[in-house]
């Protein structure tokens, strides 16, 4: 019945000065429950707004011991040991089998939809055929066609143009193609067709360009003759139109868009000798097609014109162009490292810890991998995985410079710094949460791209995924054990003394915080009255702290010392955005309608 009276009191009390905060500490309990609110402090010149939670409470409940945080503090060399042990099993079973999958043209396709099926269907078909007729008979020399090696052009009329099909584009055409025709490795890897009747080769014929389809564009007249012999032909027109934008007809005879496709086949004769069929040496026939279309590719983008501008696109230059761009996006990966480990080194003052931190990175991939593929069973595993390494990086030195903060700051406590145990068990369970809320909002972004019908995004998404949980599970585990093992060695010849200011500290009933005076000669008189009573009660006790920021800091017995840095966070800056939090709130949400109405466009 006391305890409830008192507690109906505090509540009253309560709800007539809600701008106090009052600590109730019961007799009966053991525990402490802790009411903050804002605190307004008036002055006869001015206002002051202060805003200060009981600090000392919630650093008590951070700090109770757990199997945990009494396992760390007793055998850190061991924890260190255990997780430096399950990161070894996962890179002697993850490493081996850590492969690039090879790229081919299925790896940007949908692979469930009907005509990829359709397509692998065929392709499987005709494997087994081969299969069947002795593995693969020869073919004729650049006889087979190679989807991978298909070359396309696209290109686009200037604004000034109007349309592709005019005498002078598409002269301007045949020039750009004529001179991909001249190139020295043409003949050598381009489709071929056999004329039984001249008994000659024409190397050319598998091309589709709007050239070919205008063979007669000197005037005008001849293009529009030709073309309506197209419309008027719906085989023709069916099979052209690909070539032409999609609003190409007889209502809109000026196409802005055209494209030409050019097919080369394969075996090839390289160094005077001739491969039976692709599949005998696809890396060496593969690589001389890629020297051949890079210089295409060059001849396209050089390509001036007045009348269009042009475009290139290739399977095998797509994967060479964007493999080197990840290699050279990999060089940077080693100047990232050195800069995170200097700021870290800045951030921690010590050496040792960025160096593990890192290295931690490191572990935290064939630990990712090691469920990536043999606990979700997936194969497909390709550079863009790889890019990776830049997310995990700034993660990993943010989850780093969580704890170590909350490890500075649990030195500022003086019930907290003569006590190892209770350290590390506040220090744990505080940057445990806080690390584990941004992880798993980092994890549950990457692994909603899993649902992408690309295979590559997909796979980016769950490896991702996988790895900020490999990080977080080492940031845990094995950097805490380094942290309080190099506390240990540190600290091992110094005798630590008890500090005076330790707090809690109980002067009798009631209790208050040692260090605390009983008046505040800063408060003004009607103020004062208020509170006087309050003070004086068994079960609720009020500390009031001075208005400025030097004498908050100075107030403040269970800290060591205080960043100017920090005082202006707790005080100015959270008043000013107290103050103005409509304001804010509808700048952002003005912000956000602005910037989601220009992104749908």
């Amino acid at each position: 019945q006391k305890e409830f009276t008192s507690g109906a009191t505090f509540l009253l009390k309560f709800a007539l000065y809600p701008n106090s905060f009052f600590l109730i500490f019961s007799e009966n309990f053991n525990y402490t429950i802790t009411f903050q609110s804002q605190v307004l402090l008036m002055t006869d010149s001015r206002k002051n707004s202060l805003h200060r939670s009981s600090t000392v409470d919630i650093v008590l409940h951070e700090s109770r011991k757990t199997w945990v945080s009494k396992m760390f503090y007793r055998y850190p060399s061991v924890c260190v040991f255990l997780a430096f042990t399950f990161a070894g099993i996962c890179c002697i079973i993850s490493l081996p089998e850590m492969q690039l999958s090879e790229d081919s043209e299925r790896t940007f396709l949908v692979w469930d939809d009907l005509r990829v099926e359709r397509q692998d269907a065929y392709n499987e078909a005709i494997d087994k055929v081969e299969v069947g007729n002795q593995k693969k008979q020869s073919v004729a020399v650049q006889t087979e066609a190679i989807t991978a090696w298909t070359v396309w052009v696209i290109y686009e009329a200037k604004k000034s143009v109007g349309s592709l099909l005019t005498p002078a584009v598409l002269n301007d055409m045949e020039n750009l193609e004529n001179q991909i025709a001249n190139h020295k490795r043409y003949k050598n890897v381009c489709l071929i067709a056999y004329d039984t009747a001249a008994d000659a080769s024409i190397c050319n014929v598998h091309r589709r360009s709007p050239v070919d389809t205008f063979p007669n564009h000197d005037t005008q007249t001849e293009i529009e003759t030709t073309m309506t012999g197209i419309f008027a032909d719906d085989d023709r027109y069916l099979s052209l139109k690909p070539s032409f934008e999609k609003g190409w007809s007889t209502s809109d005879r000026t196409p802005r868009w055209a494209r030409t496709m050019i097919e080369h086949g394969a075996p090839l004769t390289l160094k005077g000798r001739t491969y039976n069929y692709y599949k005998e040496d696809e890396d060496a026939q593969d690589e001389y097609f890629v020297d051949y279309v890079l210089d295409v590719a060059d001849i396209v983008d050089d390509y001036k014109s007045s009348n269009f501008d042009t475009y290139f696109f290739n399977q095998k230059w797509f994967d060479e162009k964007s493999n080197e761009l990840i290699l050279q996006d990999f060089a940077f990966v080693g100047l990232s490292l050195a800069f995170v480990i200097f700021y870290m080194m800045v951030h921690t003052r010590s050496v040792v810890l960025p160096i593990i931190g890192m290295f931690q990175v490191i572990l935290a991939f064939p630990v990712a991998f090691f469920f990536y593929r043999f606990v979700f069973q997936i194969t497909f595993f390709n550079m863009m995985s790889l890019l990776s390494i830049f997310v995990i990086l700034g993660i990993a030195a943010d989850d780093i410079f969580v704890f170590m903060d909350a490890w500075k700051q649990s030195e500022q406590y003086a019930c907290l710094a003569d006590d190892l145990e209770k350290r590390v068990a506040y220090v744990y369970r505080r940057a445990a949460k806080a690390m584990f809320v941004t992880t798993i909002t980092t994890f549950s972004a990457f692994l909603a791209t899993a649902i992408s019908d690309l295979a590559p995004i997909s796979a980016f998404g769950i490896f991702s995924a996988n790895l900020i949980l490999a990080n977080y599970f080492l940031v845990i585990t094995l950097f805490p054990a380094c942290v309080i093992v190099r506390h240990k060695i540190l600290n091992r010849n110094k005798k630590q003394e008890p500090r005076k200011d330790s707090i809690p500290k109980e002067t009798g009933s009631p209790k208050v915080y040692a260090g605390v005076p009983k008046e505040n000669p800063q408060l003004d008189a009607n103020k004062e009255a208020d509170v006087e009573g309050n003070a004086n009660s068994a079960d609720v006790n009020v500390a009031v702290v001075a208005t400025s920021p030097e004498a908050k800091v100075a107030q403040k017995p269970h800290l060591r010392e205080e960043s100017r840095v920090a005082v202006f966070l707790a005080t100015k800056y959270f008043d000013k955005v107290t103050k103005g939090r409509y304001f804010i709130m509808a700048f952002f949400a003005m912000w956000f309608i602005a910037t989601l109405v220009m992104a749908t466009q």
